[in-house]
């Protein structure tokens, strides 16, 4: 296994938990899936399915430059890098917020591993 496949190992579970994660929301604020991508949160008005997105790349936050560059050297993905690729080839994210095909979060293309099912 290359420096590549082996960063990516590494990384794509955690994209890969964003399907189950999300079908899981409704079940824990006690309502249907069509309510909870309805209803808004009190905070700052997003949708409960929003409000997932946000609360999911936030729990990966890291302090940007000293370990951003020591992720880097070591060939690892920093976490926008982790964040954004698995949330960009999500379709449900793009739907959630409403991002035009084309747009950064939404591109043309997307790569099939992380295809919603």
């Amino acid at each position: 296994m290359g420096r590549r496949e082996g960063h990516e190992a590494r990384w794509w579970p955690r994209g890969l938990l964003l399907e189950p994660l999300l079908r899981a929301l409704p079940a824990s604020l006690a309502m249907d899936g069509r309510a909870a991508r309805e209803r808004r949160s009190p905070v700052a008005g997003h949708t409960f399915e929003q409000l997932f997105y946000v609360l999911y790349a936030t729990a990966q936050c890291e302090p940007r430059p000293a370990i951003e560059q020591r992720q880097v050297a070591f060939g690892e993905a920093p976490a926008r890098a982790r964040v954004n690729v698995a949330l960009r080839n999500h379709p449900p994210f793009a739907a959630a917020f409403g991002c035009q095909r084309g747009h950064d979060m939404r591109p043309k293309r997307t790569c099939p591993t992380w295809q919603h099912s």
